[in-house]
């Protein structure tokens, strides 16, 4: 251009403000006294960096609905009225544990967006297990089942628990604890509470046999009985001896003296009613020999 000329007027674009080229033209760029050959070019307009990061989440095991998958934007920022579509997703899974959070479809195509993901994580539901009492009889050998309930929470449809409770070893009479053992599912946090197996007392029936010994003969013979109802476990023994306490030979004593009195007096009491009997058939004999010499 020749000293001190310049163009006039500008250069211009395609319209546009979304990510993407947009041709830059001439314009109105112009001067009269020149013949412009114009070459063009472009506008490009780049997306914008942020950062999404993904907030974590929680629910309990057997919960059906997922919270939802939020996020934040924490480096950047959004122009105004723009928002991302799509959605966070995590990794498949219902059972306890951590499920990653993902980008999915969440986007916007003006933003380069670089991604920080995080967990949903899936905890064990609390249940409260609680142990039923359990009796047997001494002797018998095999133990009741150990059962239980749960008092607290409850098992999602069609689970189970695994394992079983136990008890304290022991098989003479007492109380022996019920304990959780193996009983447990990983999907549940338990609470346990637990409770006795109790061994009672079998009831037998012991009945001393008779006995005699003549008077003067200084040693008893061996006070000896048999077990007449319920039995003895194999192995077992009853401990100790019968005896015959003081008490009791005196109470013999009183009752055999006692026994002596009332027969002596139910004797006496006989022969005074045959007393009276017998004036009374003589008085009436007499009578009626009177009456007899009288007529």
């Amino acid at each position: 251009m020749a000293s001190g000329d310049t163009l006039t007027g500008n250069l211009v674009r395609d319209p546009g403000e979304t990510v993407g080229t947009y041709a830059i033209k001439q314009g109105t760029l112009a001067n009269a006294n020149y013949s412009i050959t114009y070459v063009g070019d472009n506008l490009t307009i780049t997306q914008t960096a942020i950062t999404v990061t993904a907030d974590p989440q929680t629910k309990a095991y057997g919960t059906v609905t997922d919270p939802a998958l939020t996020y934040k934007i924490t480096a950047g920022a959004l122009a105004s009225g723009d928002t991302l579509t799509g959605n966070l997703v995590r990794d498949p899974g219902e059972t306890v544990g951590t499920y990653a959070i993902k980008q999915g479809t969440l986007a916007n195509a003006n933003y380069s967006i670089t991604y920080v993901g995080d967990n949903l994580t899936i905890t064990q539901t609390a249940i409260t297990v609680t142990a039923d009492p359990q009796t047997k009889a001494y002797g018998t050998v095999t133990d009741p089942a150990l059962t239980y309930k749960i008092t607290a929470g409850a098992l999602a449809s069609g689970d189970t628990l695994t394992g079983n409770l136990v008890r304290d070893p022991g098989e003479t009479v007492g109380t022996y604890a019920i304990k959780q053992g193996t009983l447990a599912n990983a999907n549940y946090s338990i609470t346990y509470v637990g409770d006795n197996l109790t061994i009672t007392q079998t009831a037998i029936t012991v009945t001393a046999d008779p006995q005699t010994k003549a008077y003067g003969t200084v040693t008893d013979p061996a006070l000896t009985y048999k077990i007449t109802a319920g039995a003895l476990a194999s192995g077992d023994t009853l401990t100790g001896n019968l005896f015959v306490t003081r008490r009791d030979r005196r109470h013999l004593r009183h009752q055999t003296r006692h026994l002596g009195q009332r027969q002596l007096l139910d004797h006496l009491r006989r022969r005074q009613s045959d007393d009276h009997a017998n004036r009374d058939h003589r008085h009436r004999r007499s009578a009626d020999q009177s009456l007899r010499h009288r007529y």
